[in-house]
């Protein structure tokens, strides 16, 4: 994802993504879907995720679970500088 709108503008990424997904349907008879994901947030952080969907709801009915670890803060630069005013030289986002 680019936001170009921001200044400065910046990049917020996902990388070397592995995603399966079981049981993906519109309809509920045969239990909720599933999706696990393993990748790496701005090309550094561990990341996981797990979904389940229980489509034929009224309304979106989905349970999400993420986790970042050891993120290298350097390539969020341009991110801190458009929303907090300042940037690192070193650290890790977690």
């Amino acid at each position: 994802m680019v936001n170009r709108s921001a200044t400065p503008a910046y990049r917020a990424f996902f990388s070397d993504i592995d995603l399966t997904v079981k049981n993906f349907s519109n309809h509920f008879s045969e239990g909720p879907a599933t999706a696990r994901a393993t990748a790496k947030f701005m090309g550094t952080g561990k990341t996981e995720l797990t979904a389940t969907f229980r489509p034929e709801n009224n309304g979106p009915d989905f349970d999400l679970d993420a986790r970042i670890d050891d993120t290298d803060m350097r390539p969020m630069n341009d991110m801190l500088r458009a929303y907090g005013k300042f940037d690192v030289a070193r650290g890790l986002f977690s």
